[in-house]
């Protein structure tokens, strides 16, 4: 069975000041232990998509926040890359996770670029954060690791 992967990369310095034209988010495939970079995108590319706009809890924060994002699933088909079982996400300290390809279809999921309509920082945690709609679809709340909501993006990776 032919796997093909997505590996998305924030390539940002820890305490680096963004601009919109830095890169923030590299997007890879990884086809037969190849990698390929498909598309390197700034905050401009980001904001430039499609956003969607949700308030939902957050263990880290106090309270409800606003989030909003381009889809998870509408970055994935721009690129074309729709055929995975997982997709790995690793953060900019190289912490990762695995979340179910079927979530960034299912879900509302979001690479969240905004919190109450202010960029996110990279000292504040951001640039990107992985949000999930966890109030407005409380069913999903218990399946999903508090770690998936806060991750500071670098990697997407869908095997």
């Amino acid at each position: 069975m032919f796997l093909k992967s997505i590996l998305v990369t924030c390539s940002v310095l820890f305490f680096a000041n963004i601009t919109v034209a830095d890169t923030v988010l590299k997007i890879k495939s990884i086809s037969n232990g190849e990698q390929m970079t498909v598309a390197e995108l700034s905050m401009f590319d980001l904001d430039a998509m499609d956003q969607t706009t949700y308030v939902t809890a957050n263990a880290f924060l106090e309270g409800p926040a606003k989030f909003s994002g381009p889809l998870l699933r509408d970055v994935l088909a721009l690129y074309n890359l729709t055929v995975s079982d997982e997709i790995t996400i690793t953060a900019l300290n190289d912490y990762s996770i695995q979340i179910p390809f079927s979530d960034a279809l299912d879900h509302e999921v979001i690479l969240a670029t905004k919190l109450d309509d202010e960029v996110m920082s990279v000292r504040d945690k951001g640039p990107i954060w992985l949000m999930y709609p966890v109030s407005k679809k409380p069913e999903i709340d218990n399946t999903i690791s508090v770690s998936y909501t806060h991750l500071t993006l670098p990697t997407i990776c869908s095997a």
